[in-house]
Parts: C-alpha cells; sequence; structure tokens
C-alpha cells in the first residue's frame, strides 16, 4: 500500500508539474505584452567578424559564404551546458543525439556528418572511435565554460583550407583571451534527475601576460535506466604579449568522463559503460603584420575511449593521438591581391583493442595551400584557391575553390562558390576488426570525393531586419556507408550520393528590448538507388526577451520525419517528426550575482533523433552565476 500511495503522489505531482510548465510557456507565447520583454542583441549577424571562412578576419556581411556566428551571450541565453546544446538552433544544423548527456551527439550541416570541428583554428576531430557514420567529434564531451568567446558555424565545403571532412561545413570554438583586473566566477546549480553542475573560472591580465582557467564538473542519473554520466572539463589558455604585434600562447584541455549508455529500446546494441579521456594542447606563435597575421602552431591531440558491454562479457579500447604543425601567413600584393597561404604536417596515431587484438596504425598528412582574394572592382571581388594534400595511405589530391561576392550596394550581396571536396576513410570503416556477429571494416576502402557549391543572397532589409537566402548542392562519388551483407554489416563505397537544398535565415529587432530570429532548411540528399537520406525540412524559431533586470530566450525546433533504408529488413525505418520548446530564463540580482532556470523540452515531447533512442524528456536545472 505504501509503495502504490508513493505512486499516486508521484503522478499527481507530475501532473501538477506539467500543467505548470504548460501554462507558463503558453502564457509566454502567447500574452500580448510579450513584445515589450526583450533580449536586447549586441549587434546582427551580419556586423560580427569571422576568421574561419577564410582564415583571415573578414565580417559575415562580406564572407563570400553562408555563416552564423553564435555569441557568448547566445551562448548563456541558451543555458547551454555543452557544445550540442549550444549549437541547437543554427541554420542548417542538426545535432543527431543517443539520448541525454554523455551520450553520442554528432553534428550534421547541410544533411551531412562530414564536419571539421576547430578550437581556436585547430582541428579536434578524431579518426576513429566515435563510431557513427562519418562523424569525427562527440559534441557531449565538450562542456561549454564561459571562456568561449563565439562560435563560427560556416556551412558548405572548405576542404581548401581545412582538408578532409570539410565536406558539409565547418565549426570553430573561439576562446576567450584573459583581460583586466583579475577576477572569478562560480557557477553552481541543479536540477531534475539527480542533475548537478559545479563550474568555476579564473581571468586576467597583468605585464604583458594573459591567463584564462576554466573547471567544470557535470553529473546526472539520467532519464532511462542505466544512463548516469559524470563528466569533468578543465581548460588553461595562457597568453604572452612579447611586443606590440607579438604574442606568444599555449593551451590545455583535459576531459573525462564515466557513463551508462542503456543502448536502443530494441536490445538490439545492449547497455555499455562508457569512459572517456582527452587531453589536448597547444603551443602558438602569431605576428600581426599590416598585412594580416603569420601563425605557427603545433599541437597535440589525445583521446582514449574504453566500452564494455557486460552482457557480452566484451570490451573495446581505442587510443587516438594526433599531432600536427601548421603555418600561415598572408600578405597584400597590390591594392587588388591579398594572398593567404600556408601548409600542415599530422600525423594520425590510433590503438584499438577488440576481440582480443591490439593493433597499432596511423597516417601521415602532408599539405599546403594559397588563396587569392582579388577585388575585381569596386563591387566585386573573387577567391581562388587551391590546396595539395598527400597522404601516405592515399597519395597526392588537388583540391581547387573559387568563390565570387558582389555588392550590389550597401544592403545587399551576392555569392556563389565551389570546391572539390575528400574525404579519407575513418580508421573505423578501414581496420574494425571483422567479426562473426556483427561484420566489420574493409582495407581496401576508396576515399571519398566529390564537389560542392553554394550560392546565396544577403540582405539587410532595414535598420533592424536581415535575411540571408542560399542554396546548395553536393555530389560525393564512391561515399562509405555501412551496409548489410547476410546477417552482418560492413563498410562500403557505395557508387553515388547527391545532397541539394536551400537554407534561409532571418532576424529582426521587433522593439528595442525584443529580438527574434528564425529560419528554414530544405534537404533533398539521396543515394544511388534514390533513397532519401536525411530529414526535407527543418525549421528554427528563436525569441530573445529583457525588462530590466529579467531576460528570457525561448527557441522551438521542427525536424521532418526522417526514412532510413534498412538493409536487412529490405524497408525503411521512420523516425517521425518533432517539434521541441525550450526556455531559459535569468534574473540580475546585482552586477555580479545572477540566477537562472533552464526547461529543455517543455512540452515535454516524446521524441527520437536516432531511430530506437529517445531523446531527453522535459528537465528543469536551477543555477545560480556568482562574481567574487
Amino acid at each position: 500500500m505504501i509503495v502504490k500511495n508513493k505512486g499516486n503522489l508521484k503522478m499527481r505531482t507530475s501532473k501538477t508539474q506539467k500543467t505548470i510548465l504548460c501554462a507558463l510557456a503558453v502564457s509566454t507565447l502567447l500574452s500580448p505584452t510579450v513584445i515589450t520583454y526583450a533580449a536586447e542583441q549586441e549587434e546582427f549577424g551580419f556586423d560580427q567578424v569571422v576568421v574561419t571562412a577564410n582564415r583571415v578576419p573578414q565580417t559575415v556581411a562580406s564572407t563570400p559564404a553562408d555563416v552564423t556566428v553564435v555569441t557568448a551571450q547566445q551562448i548563456a541565453e541558451k543555458g547551454a551546458r555543452n557544445l550540442a546544446d549550444a549549437l541547437e538552433g543554427v541554420p542548417g544544423v542538426v545535432i543527431a543525439k543517443n539520448g541525454g548527456p554523455g551520450e553520442m551527439a554528432v553534428p550534421y550541416i547541410l544533411g551531412t556528418d562530414r564536419v571539421v570541428v576547430l578550437m581556436d583554428g585547430k582541428r579536434i576531430n578524431i579518426p576513429q572511435g566515435i563510431g557513427s557514420g562519418s562523424g569525427g567529434v562527440n559534441l557531449s564531451t565538450i562542456l561549454v565554460g564561459d571562456n568561449i568567446a563565439r562560435i563560427e558555424v560556416v556551412r558548405g565545403g572548405n576542404s581548401v583550407l581545412y582538408g578532409a571532412d570539410a565536406v558539409g561545413g565547418v565549426i570553430n570554438i573561439v576562446t576567450r583571451k584573459g583581460a583586466g583586473m583579475a577576477k572569478t566566477q562560480v557557477d553552481v546549480g541543479g536540477g531534475s534527475n539527480s542533475t548537478s553542475k559545479i563550474g568555476i573560472s579564473h581571468q586576467g591580465a597583468e605585464n604583458g601576460w594573459h591567463w584564462y582557467v576554466t573547471g567544470t564538473q557535470d553529473n546526472t542519473d539520467g532519464q532511462r535506466p542505466l544512463s548516469d554520466y559524470k563528466g569533468k572539463n578543465s581548460t588553461f589558455r595562457l597568453d604572452k604579449d612579447l611586443s606590440k604585434n607579438e604574442t606568444l600562447s599555449m593551451d590545455f584541455d583535459y576531459y573525462s568522463s564515466h557513463a551508462h549508455t542503456p543502448g536502443n529500446t530494441t536490445g538490439t546494441w545492449a547497455p555499455t559503460i562508457e569512459d572517456y579521456l582527452r587531453h589536448d594542447w597547444s603551443i602558438a606563435y602569431s605576428d600581426k603584420h599590416a598585412n594580416g597575421e603569420k601563425t605557427i602552431r603545433f599541437y597535440n591531440n589525445q583521446q582514449e575511449r574504453t566500452s564494455v558491454i557486460p552482457s557480452y562479457f566484451s570490451q573495446y579500447f581505442y587510443k587516438n593521438n594526433v599531432r600536427a604543425l601548421e603555418y600561415q601567413d598572408s600578405a597584400k600584393v597590390n591594392e587588388r591581391n591579398d594572398v593567404t597561404w600556408g601548409g600542415e604536417w599530422r600525423k594520425e596515431t590510433v590503438t584499438t583493442a577488440d576481440y582480443g587484438m591490439t593493433p597499432s596504425r596511423d597516417r601521415l598528412v602532408n599539405a599546403v595551400y594559397l588563396q587569392d582574394r582579388y577585388k575585381i572592382n569596386e563591387r566585386t571581388s573573387s577567391i581562388v584557391g587551391m590546396r595539395y594534400d598527400h597522404s601516405d595511405q592515399y597519395g597526392t589530391n588537388w583540391l581547387p575553390k573559387v568563390s565570387i561576392i558582389h555588392t550590389v550596394d550597401k544592403k545587399t550581396s551576392y555569392f556563389v562558390n565551389w570546391d572539390k571536396v575528400f574525404k579519407a576513410p575513418k580508421f573505423d570503416d578501414l581496420y574494425t576488426p571483422f567479426d562473426v556477429r556483427w561484420g566489420g571494416g574493409d582495407p581496401n576502402l576508396k576515399p571519398e570525393t566529390g564537389w560542392s557549391a553554394e550560392t546565396g543572397i544577403k540582405k539587410q532589409l532595414s535598420k533592424e531586419s536581415e535575411m540571408t537566402v542560399s542554396l546548395f548542392k553536393r555530389e560525393l562519388n564512391d561515399a562509405i556507408k555501412w551496409v548489410a551483407s547476410g546477417n552482418q554489416y560492413n563498410a562500403k563505397n557505395i557508387d553515388h550520393l547527391t545532397d541539394q537544398g536551400a537554407t534561409l535565415a532571418f532576424a529582426t529587432r521587433i522593439s528595442p528590448v525584443l529580438f527574434a530570429n528564425a529560419s528554414y532548411t530544405y534537404i533533398d540528399s539521396r543515394d544511388q538507388n534514390n533513397r532519401q537520406q536525411s530529414p526535407h525540412n527543418t525549421f528554427n524559431l528563436g525569441l530573445n526577451l529583457q525588462q530590466g533586470k529579467f531576460t528570457q530566450n525561448i527557441s522551438g525546433r521542427y525536424v521532418d520525419a526522417q526514412y532510413t533504408y534498412n538493409d536487412f529488413s529490405q524497408s525503411f525505418d521512420r523516425t517521425s517528426s518533432y517539434f521541441v520548446w525550450n526556455t531559459t530564463l535569468n534574473y540580475s540580482m546585482t552586477k555580479d550575482q545572477s540566477v537562472y532556470l533552464t526547461v529543455t523540452n517543455l512540452f515535454d515531447k516524446k521524441y527520437q533523433t536516432v531511430k530506437d533512442y529517445p531523446a531527453q524528456e522535459r528537465s528543469i536545472f536551477v543555477g545560480i552565476k556568482q562574481s567574487l
């Protein structure tokens, strides 16, 4: 009887909580006074300066690419706890999640997970161990602290500057340099499912030294059985001004986690115990001169992943080590030509332990690139580039690029770009040991090759509104996919993969205190058998509201139904469409103290971004930030 009463009480509490939350959401969205409460945006997207698209500073408006900048303010307004949260709502970006915190989260840009992710310009993709499609980064392993200045997202191919993987786009996380008097901030919170977070940062500058140190611990019991997660992330950035123009920088990133992942609902994949350990470091010298900035950087990234499947008495171990040396410089040759050039040496080494086997394999990549921004006339500029990319596995590839941007007036510009793309197979695709239960990789796989093209218009509609419309098409030959063969999955080169579609992004300041943005993406992605590969339609809506010390962010995300061909059943698996709302409220009690409330999946929508892996149900998180 006692257990039954507790269950009834829990049910009544859950219903009451849901009613209150729904009422809060409806009143917020439908109230006629909503227009008087808004988040003030410091500057519109077109005014933001980005470096990722062409490796030199340019405003979004003058960049011949489809670019979005996520600012530190926007990250805080979302209540983001990891990089996957921070990228939700970015036009053309969909995050495929296997569940809640600690479970796999892979970014897709314009329908593909062939994406390069950077931290301050250095690649953090790993060659083996993600275990999901063509992706190279698990976004749930990158916890968000207040050291992130902005995140730049460039949609479309960019293999000339960033090499293999930059097929769908590039994500660059730009961190802050310590400045001003020494300052410490503490961020503490907790919420649903015994979730807790403790974050601390300390930064400052003195006598030419700049430092920024962060530490974050994120824990949860999870919403499904066997879905608990404990993660720790610490970063350290140190800059020394050698002269007015010269800087020596060093940074270190450490992450560790222990998690239970419950597997899928069909029982095809059993519950697993996952342990991650990452420690990345780099050292760089930069010299700002009249024509640009010269940079020399060495970095070493190391990540280990251990997966234990208790029900199978199996254990898998993956160790990635990536060492790289990079050089880049630029020069203004004359009034019309601005040239950027550079080179890269990168060695990727993986050690794997599967079914008792412990092979160690490596791959060496050498590359040089040259890019010229040529001013055709006062309104039109072109970018022509070429990359020489040599791999000891796949030989030499020449990757050209051509871009043009034409400015009609101060409010309107058109852009078009085309480049050749190249994607080497992941080590998972090549060397996953063959097993009679699941299949395995193929060391004879060919690399993926193809091209990507984008064209669009950037338009300032008024002083308070702006819009970007872009069209894209991408073709890949020898695309790599794990396909069924009998009762096994094997990595194979399929004949052809074609992606095409459009993105529309709109932002406006409705009043001095209300900012809104919306985006729509259409994607038609098909393989050589004309089978659809990704959702057709995605839609994002955001509202930022502020009144005095109170701010609120409301975001909605719609993703179309997805049909994925199942080789075993010879039919399509369907993942239903979904529309999810999130909200975060902030209140600044003083200049140095604020409290916030984040509600994820406000209406408790039952949905999946990956087939048979239930997405995060409604969760509530309350926290406080204190500057010391």
